[in-house]
């Protein structure tokens, strides 16, 4: 379940038919924060995955989205607000959905390390 918790806007969305860049696959929590602010657009804006949010940054200085929505405990956040070349336009606070903690059917342990897996 989500609650809007409270909303602070800082810049008017810029001119022009509106797009939200943000980290993918689809049905992902990012996918879901971005289905925020469309309720806030103009329109019902499309929403752009990508498979870093380094590629939805670029998206969004480029001009291909409009706006872009990060987490912050994202770790490398920086690189978002100390940007010289976008705005921070709106802060929300989402709930996350909930997480699950799954283990290995056979019994055996777990790695060290994540494995990370394309899609």
């Amino acid at each position: 379940m989500t609650v809007e918790l409270g909303w602070i806007d800082v810049r008017p969305a810029p001119a022009g038919s509106p797009a939200i860049g943000t980290l993918g696959p689809e049905s992902t929590s990012s996918e879901q924060a971005a289905r925020l602010p469309r309720t806030r657009l103009a329109g019902r804006p499309p929403i752009v995955l990508r498979r870093t949010y380094e590629q939805a940054l670029a998206d969004v200085t480029a001009g291909t989205v409009s706006h872009v929505v990060v987490a912050n405990a994202y770790r490398d956040i920086h690189h978002f607000s100390m940007a010289d070349d976008i705005a921070l336009a709106s802060i929300f606070v989402m709930d996350t959905p909930l997480y699950g903690l799954a283990r290995r059917a056979d019994g055996a342990p777990l790695p060290d390390r994540p494995t990370a897996r394309a899609w």
